[in-house]
């Protein structure tokens, strides 16, 4: 068994910090090949578009409106890819970030086993078509869990909705004024040089020792979230797991490391059974608890339905809240919620 380091902590700096590792992220994604012709055509809309996406050079400004916890919350990046360099990004507001919006062959795989995929001719024009993500069995208006909308001309998703059970507008992310051709130059003062927390994935060999040791490592979450990435990160002598989710509609990273909170951390506290967690809105929205001897983190921007599942099936430690159950606003955040990017 490794030793158990202190759980990290960062001051209300982190923000700043993220939007840093934003700026400097390179898509390592593989090219996905080209469809199958065994797929559905939905199937092979989405196969083309993700093609598509690495294969050719673009530019393109992508805005995410977050419609969780109260009011809109919108994001502004611009993005730039090409495909022997990858796709680079930054924020047009400061302080402000979005979770990339990938569409490859391990994001299609999942979706595909959990969703129905079909088009939807009543959405579409005939500049757009459009695919829906169905729950399987169910009807009314939570049978649509998802909406991607591919432009005819480039064949890139320009468009992607993300509903909750009951219907409910989660999040939309829109690809505007997109370009195909040679990508323009990133602003330099506005890309940092800032590496992404450097990390090897982990094969199924390695996460097997790790649960041997004794890591609390999930194959699977509720809601069809499944693991598709693990690391281990270290971080001045502290070593975080980071185990890496989807359904093919959203995406939740949870950080496992060892040791209880050593300070209050920020955010606003919520009950979950009888144990308390602490939130920090997004996009994206940082939960951060202790229990079982680890401190737990899940970064994500899927909808609160499935984040309340998730929260619910993981260990808590029984805590009493000193000032009754109202919002209070606590210092210092668990500092691995800023690696967020699951695709990293």
């Amino acid at each position: 068994m490794r030793p158990a380091g202190r759980p990290l902590l960062l001051s209300a700096g982190l923000t700043a910090a993220i939007a840093g590792v934003v700026g400097a992220i390179s898509c390592t994604a593989s090219t996905p090949a080209p469809p199958a012709d065994a797929a559905s055509p939905a199937l092979r809309l989405l196969q083309t578009a993700a093609h598509t996406s690495v294969a050719r050079p673009w530019t393109g400004t992508h805005g995410v409106v977050w419609l969780r916890g109260g009011l809109p919350r919108l994001t502004l990046v611009r993005v730039a890819h090409h495909p022997m360099t990858g796709t680079r990004s930054h924020a047009m507001d400061a302080g402000k970030l979005a979770i990339p919006e990938a569409l490859d062959a391990t994001v299609l795989d999942v979706l595909a086993r959990h969703f129905e995929l079909v088009l939807a001719p009543a959405y579409a024009g005939k500049d757009m078509l459009v695919v829906e993500a169905r729950r399987p069995g169910a009807s009314g208006p939570g049978a649509v869990a998802g909406r991607f909308w591919l432009d005819a001309a480039s064949g890139m998703v320009v468009r992607r909705d993300v509903l909750d059970i009951d219907g409910s507008l989660v999040r939309s992310s829109v690809l505007e004024d997109v370009t195909m051709g040679m990508p323009m130059p990133m602003a330099p003062a506005l890309v940092s040089s800032t590496p992404a927390p450097a990390a090897p994935k982990l094969d199924a060999r390695a996460l097997n020792v790790l649960t041997a040791e004794g890591w609390p490592i999930r194959r699977s979450l509720p809601g069809g979230m499944d693991l598709f990435q693990a690391q281990l990160h270290d971080r001045d002598g502290a070593e975080v797991l980071r185990l890496s989710y989807t359904d093919g509609l959203s995406t939740m990273s949870l950080f496992i490391q060892p040791g209880e909170l050593n300070a209050e951390p920020a955010g606003t506290a919520r009950p979950v059974d009888d144990a308390t967690v602490w939130v920090q809105p997004g996009p994206p929205e940082r939960i951060v608890w202790s229990a079982a001897g680890r401190t737990w983190t899940l970064v994500s921007d899927a909808p609160d339905t499935a984040v309340r599942q998730v929260l619910t099936s993981l260990p808590h430690t029984p805590r009493v809240v000193e000032d009754g159950p109202g919002a209070r606003v606590w210092r210092g955040l668990a500092k691995v919620g800023g690696w967020f990017n699951p695709f990293s």
